[in-house]
């Protein structure tokens, strides 16, 4: 994904994932986890991006839910560059073109998210979180699968013309 596609999808998604996290992430909950729609549009848009853009995607999410929350703005910057890396890398290992690799790559983006935010900002309850952290990934790999799938039908839309 490039040029003038690509901004509009980073600036649609980033900007609607702010506005939906904040009164949608907790009515989303399951079983304690709720979901980070930012951290779900930088693993979908990484995976299309490349390793360089996608962790600039991630900083900038990064900053933006700092910005939102009013606390550990470095860590989230840091944390979610590290998550739109990691996303950004596996179409060298995966192929992008299948619907797993989204839900795939959004599980291990989300646990690298969680755990250099944990290298950041230490947590008191370790096992706690180690079982908040898994449960969340999971939940975010199933909830990525429809912006994964527009986004995997735009790039084919792009292709054909």
């Amino acid at each position: 994904m490039t040029g003038m596609r690509a901004a509009i999808w980073i600036v649609l998604v980033l900007i609607l994932g702010a506005i939906l996290n904040g009164p949608l992430a907790h009515r989303m909950a399951l079983f304690g986890a709720a979901p980070d729609l930012l951290v779900i549009g930088v693993a979908c848009l990484s995976l299309f991006l490349g390793r360089a853009a996608g962790a600039v995607v991630g900083f900038v999410s990064g900053l933006l839910m700092g910005s939102l929350t009013g606390e550990f703005l470095g860590a989230y910057a840091v944390s979610r560059a590290f998550g739109g890396f990691v996303a950004g890398w596996a179409p060298r290992f995966l192929l992008p073109q299948l619907w797993i690799t989204g839900p795939v790559v959004t599980f291990l983006s989300t646990l690298t998210v969680d755990l250099v935010f944990l290298l950041i900002a230490p947590q008191n309850d370790l096992g706690s979180w180690v079982k908040l952290s898994i449960l969340r990934s999971a939940y975010h790999a199933g909830l990525c699968v429809p912006l994964y799938l527009l986004l995997l039908r735009s790039m084919k839309t792009a292709a054909n013309r």
